[in-house]
Parts: structure tokens; sequence; C-alpha cells
């Protein structure tokens, strides 16, 4: 039997349904990632205002039933006007968005996640330096799997423990392996220098607010990027590619 439940949470994916409705995807601190129906969200702006707009935060009152939730009620909490005007940190934002709707699982528990993805939103709402976007979504996507539980190891070989003097990434193996270990026979093992394996892993564990402090090159953020999405997409399924700004990702 359904129960009408409440919580908040922010909206991390939009998809339109039918005519009239839309399915979202809503992170929230008490229960993880919820999906709603939302019937008739397009047909009349007036229901649920601008509560199901991407990136806000919400109050959602809503039938409890295993599965696709029928959401009866929102009501809007907090925007992020900054993320709006911006083309490219809202890209941003909205491709870190897409990664945790991929590797969260509907009412899986993820307080830690929400968070995570708040200071996130803050940060990139917050920081002035345009070159710095690239660092701030590496270094989440690196977190987001750390708190999920299966980041790549990034600081020693994967094999054996030892630090490397000369790195290969294994997609397989979840992380460095050193110049003993590495095979040169397989194709999913990334030659990776060791500047870059230690900006990676200082990226994982450094909070937001030092990452300042890391000098990533441009080139060392997209080897990085290329990593990590190869890392998703070869334990999930390959991220989609990102082309047609904020509203493709609905």
């Amino acid at each position: 039997m359904s129960r009408i439940q409440k919580t908040i949470g922010t909206v991390i994916r939009v998809v339109d349904y039918g005519d009239s409705d839309q399915i979202l995807s809503v992170l929230t601190p008490d229960r993880g990632k919820i999906s709603f129906m939302a019937k008739g969200a397009r047909k009349s702006s007036k229901r649920f205002g601008g509560a199901l707009d991407l990136l806000t935060q919400s109050e959602f009152v809503f039938y409890d039933r295993e599965g696709l939730k029928s959401l009866n009620q929102a009501t809007l909490l907090a925007t992020h006007r900054q993320l709006q005007t911006d083309y490219d940190r809202l890209t941003s934002a909205l491709r870190c968005a897409r990664t945790i709707n991929r590797l969260l699982e509907d009412d899986q528990e993820a307080l830690d996640v929400f968070e995570l993805f708040e200071r996130l939103l803050q940060t990139l709402s917050d920081e002035s330096a345009p070159e710095m976007l690239g660092v701030y979504e590496l270094a989440f996507k690196l977190k987001l799997m750390l708190r999920l539980g299966w980041a790549p190891i990034l600081d020693v070989c994967t094999n054996c423990g030892k630090e490397p003097q000369k790195n290969w990434f294994s997609m397989a193996m979840g992380g460095v392996l050193c110049e003993d270990c590495h095979r040169g026979d397989r194709a999913d093992e990334i030659p990776l220098s060791p500047g870059t394996a230690r900006s990676l892993h200082m990226a994982l564990k450094l909070p937001f607010d030092k990452l300042t402090r890391l000098r990533l090159s441009p080139s060392m953020v997209e080897t990085g990027t290329r990593l990590v999405d190869g890392f998703i997409g070869h334990h999930l399924r390959p991220l989609a590619t990102f082309t047609k700004g904020p509203q493709s990702s609905r």
C-alpha cells in the first residue's frame, strides 16, 4: 500500500514522459536517489513552479511505493543562481549529476553523496577561476567513487603494494601497477606518469577548498578525466558524450 512521505532533495535528472508528465531523479540525504513520476508537470507550470528544475533543491511530498514514486507536491527551497547564468559551470555540474545518476541505484542510502554534491555545487558557484572547473569535476568523480567503495588505487601498486617508479593504470585491476607487475600484453593497461598519478591521488584526498594547491596542467586534467570516465565505463557502461548543452542532460 502506498504511503504519503516527505523528503528534501536535489534534482539531478529530468525526462519528459508522454504529453504532459515528467520523470525525475532526485538525490536526497535520507533516501538516496529516488525516481518520481510528476503527473501533469509539463501541462501546468503553476503546479510545481520551479521546484522540478535541474540542480534545484526542493521539498517533495510523494506516495511511497516500490519503484517509481508518484509525486504529489514539490516546494522550491534553494537554487544555485550563479550556475544558471554560466554555461561552463552549469554543464560541469550537470555532467557530475549524470555520473551520480549512473552510479547510484534507486533507494541506495547515500547521505555522504548528497553532502558531497552540495559541496561541489557551492564550490562551482563560488569559484572564480574557470581553469579549475575541470579539476573540480575530476575530483568529484574520484570522491564519488570513494564514497561508493570502488575508487581506483593511485598511490601504490594495486597488485604488490609498493610505490611505483613507473605507472600503468589497469582498468581490470582498479588502479596503478608498478614496473614489475605491469604486463605488456594487456590492452587495458594505460601508461601514467608518476606526477599525474600523484596529482590524481591528491585530488581524491583533498577537500574542494584545498584543490587550488594542486598544479594540474590541462593535459593532466584531460588524461585524468579520460582515465576516470574509462574506469567508470569499464565497470558500468560508456558515458554518453555531452555535446548539446545543458538541456541535453534532461
